[in-house]
């Protein structure tokens, strides 16, 4: 008996039926083992009960709804199957620690709790997990940024043809010195959360649109040769860097450790696909900016 496929496949039904009644006995009944044994097994592969499980997930899919839907809550607490908006409400308070309300209203960061692939013990990068490269899937809320940007080939960009000569000469590298040393002084009504943003966004001609810059709460009083633009909301993959060099010392060499293992091997094994929206680097602020430095990285994924 193979406990991984039968709660994977309890898993995919209940995927298929998150907004359907479920309960421990549907799940039971179609794994054929008993309502105590399946419990049992399924908390010890997944690391939540069956019913937590099936709560968990609602919450989340009914956060991505709130964000991009108008609908009522009321509604949304229905179609997830909640048997009214107060139980809907207390439930998404213990996963997110808000009401639906104030998460609606402040549209905060927050880890989605996203579908489980028990199998994930058996795959090649089952030793990457609890360590540093295991991403956390977060909703990334709307932004605005300003900055400088450029736009090159994606193959201008790969490191196969570029060496670490050549990029301390790129006209993008030049294009962040400049940004960050000096230029994101003159940006007006900047947002302290991070230090600054490096933003990535794929074109429809196949180029790649870099862009050095910092977020903003308006558009107003922009300096002249730079650009504003708005991030939209997404789903994304979000990676833990850290370095003991400086922000301003680091280079695509430095993160393709990061980023080979992010694209090459995790993506394809998570069972998501690479959305056609923005990649980012969050540079975060640090005690010692000399010596250190932290950031996100985030995938998009859908």
């Amino acid at each position: 008996m193979n406990y991984y496929d039968i709660i994977q496949n309890s898993i995919n039904y209940i995927e298929s039926n998150l907004c359907s009644v479920i309960s421990l006995k549907d799940m039971s009944d179609s794994s054929y083992l008993s309502p105590y044994h399946f419990h049992r097994i399924f908390k010890a592969l997944v690391g939540d009960t069956p019913m937590d499980y099936v709560r968990k997930r609602r919450i989340s899919d009914a956060a991505l709804t709130i964000v991009h839907t108008n609908k009522k809550l009321t509604d949304i607490a229905d179609e997830y199957n909640f048997s009214s908006q107060d139980v809907f409400s207390r439930a998404f308070y213990r996963l997110f620690g808000m009401t639906p309300g104030a998460f609606r209203k402040l549209k905060p960061q927050i880890e989605l709790f996203e579908k489980k692939y028990v199998d994930a013990v058996s795959k090649p990068y089952s030793n990457y997990i609890n360590n540093e490269y295991t991403p956390k899937l977060v909703i990334k809320s709307c932004f605005q940024v300003v900055g400088l940007e450029c736009t090159v080939s994606r193959e201008e960009l790969s490191l196969d043809i570029l060496t670490e000569d050549k990029w301390s000469e790129h006209e993008i590298r030049k294009m962040h010195d400049s940004f960050f040393g000096n230029l994101q002084r003159d940006v007006k009504n900047k947002v302290t959360t991070s230090d600054c943003i490096a933003a990535y966004i794929r074109n429809e001609d196949n180029t790649l649109t870099d862009m050095a810059c910092v977020e903003v709460s308006d558009f107003t009083d922009i300096p002249e040769n730079m650009v504003c633009r708005t991030i939209p909301s997404h789903k994304y993959a979000m990676f833990d860097f850290h370095a003991d060099k400086s922000a301003e010392q680091i280079t695509p060499f430095d993160l393709s450790g990061l980023t080979d293992y992010a694209y090459g091997s995790w993506l394809p094994n998570s069972g998501y696909t690479l959305a056609d929206a923005a990649s980012l680097e969050i540079w975060l602020p640090t005690d010692t900016p000399q010596n250190h430095c932290n950031a996100n990285i985030y995938i998009p994924i859908e």
